[in-house]
C-alpha cells in the first residue's frame, strides 16, 4: 500500500530533520508531486539542520512511489543548503529547477521574470488567478489584506477576489491528501500555524 510507503519516506524525513516543520512541509511537496496536484515541486534548507541524510536512502523511498527525485547544494554566507526538487518525470525536475535558476538572473519586478514566475506557477500547481495575481503584485508593497491572507494560508500568495476558490482548488486537496497518507506531517502543521486555513 502506498500509505505505508509514505509512512517509510515521513518517518525518514522526521527522524533526519531536526525541525519537524521541516520534514512535514517537505513531505507536503512530495504529495502535491503524488496525487498529480503539482507537474514538480521543490525544498530547501540548510544542511545543519539535518542529521546525516543519505540522499541515495531517500531516493530509493521516493522511487517506491515512483517519484524522482534530483539535488543540489547551494552556498550562502558559508552555510551550506540542501535543494531537493521532485517529479514523476526527471526531465519535469530538471524543468523546475531550471526555472528558478532563471529567475534569479533578475530583479523583482523585472518584466523578464513575469513568464517565468508564470511558467513556475503552472509547474506547481498554483491556480491561475493566484499567479497573475503573484505576477502583478510582486514588487509592490503588501497591502493589509494581503497581510492577512499570508496569515491566512499557507501554500502561495492567494488572491483577495478569488482566494475561495483558489484554497478549493489548491489547497483543500493538498491538505487532505496530507491528512491520508501523511497525518503526522498534517499535525504538525496544524500545530505549527494553529490559525492557518486547513479544510474549512
Amino acid at each position: 500500500m502506498d500509505k505505508t510507503k509514505f509512512k517509510k519516506v515521513e518517518n525518514y524525513l522526521f527522524w533526519h530533520c531536526k525541525k519537524r516543520y521541516e520534514a512535514a512541509f517537505i513531505m507536503a511537496a512530495i504529495i502535491g508531486v503524488y496525487i498529480g496536484l503539482k507537474t514538480a515541486s521543490d525544498s530547501t534548507f540548510c544542511e545543519q539542520d539535518l542529521r546525516r541524510l543519505k540522499i541515495d536512502r531517500l531516493q530509493k523511498l521516493l522511487s517506491a512511489l515512483k517519484i524522482e527525485l534530483i539535488f543540489n547544494r547551494i552556498y550562502v554566507d558559508e552555510e551550506s543548503y540542501l535543494n531537493m526538487t521532485f517529479a514523476k518525470d526527471i526531465k519535469d525536475a530538471e524543468k523546475l529547477r531550471k526555472l528558478f535558476e532563471d529567475l534569479m538572473n533578475y530583479m523583482p519586478g523585472a518584466p523578464e521574470r513575469a513568464p517565468i514566475n508564470r511558467e513556475l506557477g503552472k509547474m506547481l500547481g498554483y491556480p491561475k488567478t493566484a499567479v497573475d495575481y503573484y505576477v502583478e503584485y510582486e514588487q509592490g508593497e503588501p497591502t493589509e489584506a494581503h497581510k492577512e491572507r499570508i496569515r491566512k494560508y499557507f501554500y502561495y500568495a492567494h488572491s483577495e477576489k478569488h482566494q475561495d476558490e483558489e484554497f478549493k482548488a489548491y489547497d483543500l486537496k493538498l491538505n487532505k491528501a496530507i491528512d491520508k497518507y501523511a497525518p503526522r506531517s498534517g499535525k504538525v502543521l496544524r500545530k505549527k500555524h494553529p490559525n492557518k486555513r486547513w479544510l474549512n
